[in-house]
């Protein structure tokens, strides 16, 4: 991959809908298989990310350490998860680090005159990280949420997303990305095949 290329792919705008906040957490990380590209590079990605997450109203002000428990929760997730899909324990560090995020924050929410809740903002990223946690706890403490846990077939990815489709039977963490590259390279090869 040309550095122009995983430029524009870390500059894209953050992607969703992998069945729960925490698996859209993990899934910022991009392309594990390959070479991989980190959609939060640095703590300003990071607070762009809770808000397009819907977990922050606005961007809170992060520091290397902040990025770094992000991210550390990020692999949790992401490690649980693939254990859960390979039938496997989760390790016992990965869950110690799921464990510390939900109960880090016990901060109430707050009421506004504008009727909207607030997070008060000293501790909002704190609680941002409670939260994930918590939804991943309640995605893999769920036999039958955790047993539509899935991992994306394109050889690149291996993004994890949880599988709603009737039959259980969906191949790709998004047909729109995954799985348009996965079906242009069979056509492709087809043709290949087809003109020798």
């Amino acid at each position: 991959m040309t550095n122009a290329s995983r430029e524009r792919l870390a500059s894209a705008p953050f992607r969703f809908g992998y069945g729960s906040p925490a698996l859209d957490l993990a899934v910022t990380l991009r392309r594990r298989a390959s070479e991989r590209i980190d959609l939060l590079p640095a703590p300003r990605d990071a607070a762009r990310w809770l808000v397009a997450a819907g977990l922050l109203p606005d961007e809170p002000r992060l520091s290397e350490t902040d990025l770094d428990s992000l991210r550390g929760l990020r692999e949790a997730i992401y490690c649980i998860g693939r254990a859960a899909v390979n039938g496997e324990a989760p390790a016992p560090s990965d869950v110690r680090t799921l464990n510390a995020a939900a109960r880090s924050a016990e901060v109430a929410p707050q009421l506004t005159e504008e009727w909207s809740i607030r997070t008060p903002r000293s501790h909002a990223f704190e609680a941002a990280l409670t939260a994930i946690a918590r939804d991943a706890i309640a995605l893999f403490g769920d036999e039958s949420r955790r047993s539509r846990l899935n991992t994306c077939e394109q050889d690149d990815c291996r993004g994890l997303f949880l599988d709603r489709s009737r039959g259980e039977r969906r191949r790709w963490c998004s047909m729109s990305r995954c799985g348009n590259r996965a079906k242009a390279a069979t056509f492709r090869q087809r043709k290949k095949g087809e003109s020798r």
